[in-house]
């Protein structure tokens, strides 16, 4: 599962319900700020999604596009 925009007011609490869903079993937080921050604290939650962040600063265009093109999603 990937969360692009997961430092801002929709992309915390949307990290922290897919977080807790037994069904995701990895979770990468992608935002131009803060993603290591929010990862910090959604990583303190006891479940066995595994968390990662992505910080891309002037680079977020391109991982948003590897994102998409990874999942196979038309854009």
């Amino acid at each position: 599962m990937a969360i692009l925009g997961a430092a801002g007011g929709i992309g915390q609490p949307l990290a922290m319900l897919m977080k807790m869903n037994p069904l995701v079993s990895v979770l990468h937080l992608y935002d131009v700020a803060n993603a290591p921050g929010v990862t910090a604290d959604i990583s303190h939650m006891d479940t066995s999604a595994v968390v990662s962040s992505k910080f891309s600063g002037f680079r977020f265009q391109n991982y948003y596009f590897r994102c998409f093109r990874a999942n196979k999603i038309d854009q």
